[in-house]
């Protein structure tokens, strides 16, 4: 009886996190998506460049060993052997099926939740409160104006 209601409160709590994913899912996509231009700040160009080159390294067949030539004024630049592709390599197969931009922006959208994901699950962890994990999640990753 203790243990149903236990999974109850779980299963509870994972279709409110759903739920909030979902509304700020859509009003990324409905907020967001129309416009089809990237806003230079920050590491944008830097990422965008690290997308246009797995991509590049995709289509070419020289994906898992590549060094990205374009950068550092045609010298080239080993990216890879500094940041993984672990991530990238989702969003450059949906960058080569659609665009680009649209695939920068999902980069940008998975990088904010994520971070907010582990806030909660490292904050619920210490305080014991997911109320407070709530609050932190929805604190952290929010992006500042340029």
């Amino acid at each position: 009886m203790i243990s149903s209601n236990i999974d109850f409160a779980k299963k509870k709590e994972w279709y409110f996190f759903l739920s909030v994913l979902l509304f700020f899912s859509v009003f990324i996509v409905f907020i967001y998506q129309p416009e089809n231009k990237l806003y230079h700040g920050y590491d944008a160009f830097f990422h965008y460049n690290r997308i246009q080159s797995l991509m590049d390294a995709i289509e070419d067949g020289t994906f898992p060993v590549y060094i990205d030539s374009t950068a550092a004024n045609g010298y080239g630049y080993g990216t890879k052997w500094f940041y993984s592709d672990f991530l990238l390599i989702p969003i450059a197969l949906v960058a080569m099926a659609t665009n680009i931009v649209l695939a920068y922006k999902l980069f940008v959208f998975f990088a904010v939740f994520l971070c907010g994901y582990f806030t909660y699950i490292a904050t619920n962890k210490i305080f014991k409160s997911r109320h407070i994990g709530y609050l932190a999640a929805y604190w952290s990753p929010q992006p500042t104006s340029a």
